[in-house]
């Protein structure tokens, strides 16, 4: 036996739900703002400006001329005191050479100083340049080298010379050298003879040279004996 089964269309009301994980999102909005900036303007002025005029005292011719026609006793007496050493001085200043070949420029003030030569005795490297003096022409510069703190006399020691007005100066060797066997501590030129030097030594004797004469240069010695001086000379001076 059999029966017979038919499909048809059908249409039903639909069936709607709540979904269980998907949730609503909300949504705000929001604003800042920093305080509120306070600015401020200023202006500064270099310092014033003020102008002064000074004036001299007014001149007094009067008085200027009573200056000039002083004839009292005090102005003699000071003119007659200091003129012949003023005078003295004038004329060696004729005689001098020190200042030859120098032109004096007003306009350019330099306060370098340059090093023009740098004078060594070799055999007296180990002594100390003790003293030095220039001549009266300024052209010749004496060295003496020897030992301050030796505890006896008798060292050696050198007075050494150089001519530096000569085209080829040899700094490495003196022009003249005087070898002595006491130190010597202090050297001299004569003011006016140019080739005359002194010396003091550390026994007590000054001894005077005369650079000009080659073969035997030794003018006179005070010489070491039971009375002489035998205390150390620290300076010997000449005098006309």
């Amino acid at each position: 036996m059999s029966s017979s089964i038919s499909f048809a269309d059908a249409t039903i009301d639909s069936v709607g739900f709540d979904s269980c994980w998907q949730k609503h999102r909300a949504v705000k909005e929001s604003a800042a703002q920093t305080s509120q900036i306070i600015t401020n303007e200023k202006e500064i002025q270099t310092l014033v400006r003020r102008e002064a005029e000074v004036q001299t005292q007014e001149f007094d011719s009067e008085r200027s001329r009573a200056v000039l026609q002083d004839d009292s006793q005090n102005l003699l007496d000071f003119l007659t005191r200091v003129e012949p050493e003023v005078s003295l001085q004038l004329e060696k200043n004729l005689q001098s050479r020190a200042f030859d070949g120098y032109d004096v420029i007003w306009s350019d003030h330099s306060a370098t100083v340059s090093c023009l030569h740098t004078l060594r005795h070799s055999p007296a490297e180990e002594l100390e340049c003790t003293d030095l003096s220039w001549n009266s022409t300024g052209s010749v510069i004496a060295v003496a080298y020897g030992k301050f703190d030796h505890e006896t006399s008798s060292h050696k020691s050198f007075l050494c010379t150089w001519n530096i007005d000569r085209r080829l100066v040899d700094s490495a060797k003196a022009d003249i050298t005087i070898e002595l066997n006491t130190s010597l501590l202090c050297v001299s030129f004569h003011p006016r003879l140019p080739s005359l030097v002194a010396g003091g030594t550390l026994s007590g004797e000054v001894i005077v040279w005369d650079t000009s004469l080659e073969e035997e240069p030794l003018v006179c010695s005070s010489g070491v004996g039971d009375e002489s001086h035998k205390e150390p000379v620290s300076q010997v001076d000449s005098t006309c």
